[in-house]
């Protein structure tokens, strides 16, 4: 017999037969305990109080706290805030055009690259994951040089100080682009790093993991610009 049917049968006994409190009481006890929590004005302020936690919680996520979590069919992604993030390209799109410059001070811009591979990725040198993957970042950018690809690994909300610190301490020699106000970022609809942009000689996105990626993913997703 279902709940609401055991309460309203102990209401009508009480009707009925005239119930002194104790019956009450017992059949208060009878009631499931988040029934009681609902219906009482305490148990309101518990529900508003939690929801208003997790609506919190859920915005400063998405402002940018470096929060791990795991995204579908990758690895470890740190949410980061851009600032007003614009809508990823979408794959098949040609990737909107970007200037800026490296850490040895050279100029880089996006449409000089027309005519060669690209993998762009929004990295930071404190997130966890991007520093886990960047060894094999490098060693493709090593292996696939020949073959014309180009490497750009954008730093995001980082200025040039930071980046070739830690360009130093990792021994990276692919092109590295500090982005201290975010906005190649924000272009790009960054919101967790690292994310990638594998772009065909054309300049058309032809794949956009998000999430640290394994050697055999890099691989696949180069096989589609190459």
């Amino acid at each position: 017999m279902s709940e609401y049917n055991d309460s309203g049968a102990g209401r009508d006994t009480e009707r009925t037969t005239g119930a002194t409190p104790a019956s009450q009481g017992n059949s208060e006890l009878g009631k499931d305990w988040r029934a009681r929590i609902r219906e009482s004005k305490f148990g309101t302020v518990i529900v508003l109080a939690v929801t208003a936690a997790i609506v919190v919680a859920g915005a400063w996520t998405l402002k940018g706290a470096p929060v791990d979590s795991m995204a579908e069919g990758t690895g470890k992604v740190t949410a980061v805030d851009t600032g007003g993030a614009s809508v990823s390209p979408q794959v098949g799109a040609t990737v909107p055009d970007f200037m800026g410059t490296d850490i040895n001070g050279q100029p880089v811009r996006f449409s000089q690259l027309k005519g060669k591979p690209v993998w762009l990725s929004f990295v930071a040198s404190w997130c966890q994951g991007c520093r886990a993957e960047m060894p094999d970042v490098a060693s493709a950018a090593k292996k696939y040089a020949s073959q014309g690809l180009e490497v750009v690994s954008v730093f995001v909300g980082e200025d040039q100080a930071a980046v070739a610190a830690y360009a130093q301490r990792a021994g990276l020699d692919f092109t590295l682009m500090p982005d201290p106000t975010s906005e190649v970022s924000a272009l790009y609809g960054t919101l967790g790093i690292p994310s990638h942009f594998f772009i065909d000689r054309e300049g058309k996105l032809r794949e956009h993991p998000v999430g640290v990626l394994s050697e055999a993913q890099i691989v696949k997703s180069l096989e589609t610009i190459m």
